[in-house]
Parts: C-alpha cells; structure tokens; sequence
C-alpha cells in the first residue's frame, strides 16, 4: 500500500480546481462555446468571436472545405458560409481542437510526458470514437443526446487528465510515469494503484474550474463506467471502446508495451469483427496524419 495517497489526491484535486493553477485556455474558443451553450447564439455572434481569431478562422475553413467539398467552385471562402455549413454543434467541437491543440504544446511540461505522442493517441481515439458512434447509430438509430462530432470532441479530452498533471504536477507525473514504467501498465492505471482515485476525476475538476460544456464532465466521469450513465450507454461505450482499440492497436503515450482489458459489458455492447477492426484502423491512421499535418504550424 502506498501511504498517504488520499491526501496527495486531495491536494491534487485543490489544485485542478483553481483556475489559477491550470494551462491559459484560449479565449475565443472558450467565448465560442459559452456562446453557443447559452443558446441564443446567432451566426453573426459566432462569425464576430471566430474572425478576431486568425487560427480559429484558418481551422474552421479548412475543416468546412474537407467536409463540403464541391459546394461552390472555389469551396467555402467565408466565415459566415463555414458556420452555415458546418452547423452550431460541429464549431463547438472546432474549439475543443484548439484547447487540445493548447495542450498538445509548449515546453511547461513533466520531462517524461510525450507530447506527440499524447496528440497522436487522443486524436485515435477521437476519429474511433467518431467512426463507431455514426456506425452505431445509423444500424440502430439509438437515442443520444450527442452528435458523432460531439463525441469526437469527447474523444479528443478523454485523456485530458495525463496533459494537465504533467503540467499542473510535474513530480506526480513522474511518480506515476515510473511506476508504470517498472510495472508495465498504464499511465493511467498507475494513477489509481498509487492514488486510488481515478485520474478522470482530477479532469473533471479542471472541467469545472473551465466552465466547459458539461458534455466533458459527463464523458470524463462514465468513459470507464459507462453502466452508470443508462441514457447514454452505447455513446458512453463508443468511447470506451475506442481508447481499448486506440490503447491496443494505436500511437500511445507509455514508452513500453501495455494493455487495458475489454470491458465484457463494452464488447458485448460495441465490438467489431476483426476484418473491419483492420479496414477502420487503416483509415483512422490517415484521418489522424492528415488533422496533424493540417495542423502543425508552418515554418516563417
């Protein structure tokens, strides 16, 4: 047993409960989705915030054109037609990416934690996540109160927790980093051996600290329990799911070998045949080196 792990965990989560303490969010991403949450946002409203913006206006049109091509002969050339094409929901998702941009940057960091390697396992998990939950929905049609590009940006934060920790605690990233390292597990998993409290409850104390769309707090609390959240069980196991698949067969963060068990209950519920697990994580690895291409800054 490891002594002293409640309070450690406490002082942890004091610290990912003031604003204070965590990574400067860009503004007009959180402007944009408080915005749109408040539900009288117009697209004058959203086309205001996202122009004073150079990368978010850069983002959102390239993002409209690779969903839209062909609908006009030089694509989507303006702010305004972007919004109308992509809709509300899907510019919200827009700025999630630029707060998982703000966290896949910078050098105020835990020496340990692997950047590229973090962006590269949450966007795998996001485009899975994305891709079962359209599957989902258009065999069954089940109910959710979530878009595929919602749980896409659910995708995206999902592990939002090992960014924040390597940057708000470096000496507890370190502490779980090498544990893990010598035991072989998961980041992940060595944050509850050693606290036993899952690291998803310390990002939904950021979340809060935020004020993010409570789609966050949500996905965070019942990502590894998805039973507890009945109304939203199969979105809730397209996420689960696709972090195993992403863990197993995706870029991940750990230096060494790991895995993470199928949840019975997530396998019967979401599992593919193994000919179109390998067909899906094809594609899924073009979708994530095409985004990061896409993204990364350009030499001046």
């Amino acid at each position: 047993m490891f002594n002293n792990s409640d309070t450690d965990f406490e002082t942890l989560v004091l610290l990912f409960r003031r604003a204070s303490s965590l990574p400067e969010l860009p503004g007009s991403a959180l402007r944009l989705m408080h915005v749109i949450d408040s539900g009288s946002a117009s697209a004058k409203d959203l086309e205001k915030i996202i122009s004073a913006d150079p990368g978010l206006s850069a983002n959102l049109l390239r993002i409209s054109n690779a969903r839209v091509p062909g609908t006009a002969p030089n694509g989507v050339s303006t702010i305004r037609a972007a919004i109308m094409h992509l809709g509300q929901r899907s510019v919200r998702t827009l700025a999630v990416s630029l707060i998982m941009q703000q966290m896949s940057h910078g050098k105020d960091v835990a020496h340990e934690f692997e950047v590229d390697q973090f962006a590269k396992h949450s966007l795998y998990t996001a485009f899975l996540a994305k891709y079962l939950f359209a599957r989902r929905n258009l065999a069954t049609d089940f109910k959710s109160q979530f878009t595929a590009d919602e749980i896409f940006a659910g995708g995206l934060l999902h592990d939002i927790g090992l960014a924040l920790l390597a940057r708000v605690s470096k000496e507890s990233y370190f502490r779980i980093h090498s544990f893990a390292g010598r035991t072989r597990m998961t980041l992940d998993a060595s944050f509850l051996k050693i606290y036993g409290k899952p690291l998803t409850e310390l990002a939904r104390s950021a979340v809060e600290a935020w004020d993010l769309p409570e789609l966050f707090g949500m996905t965070l609390r019942y990502l590894n329990e998805p039973w507890h959240c009945p109304d939203e069980y199969t979105a809730m196991c397209c996420l689960n799911y696709a972090n195993y698949l992403a863990q197993k067969f995706g870029p991940i963060t750990e230096h060494w070998e790991c895995t993470s068990a199928l949840m019975p209950e997530v396998e019967a519920e979401m599992a593919l045949p193994e000919n179109e697990v390998a067909t899906v994580l094809e594609h899924v690895e073009h979708q994530v080196a095409a985004y990061l291409n896409q993204e990364e800054p350009k030499a001046a």
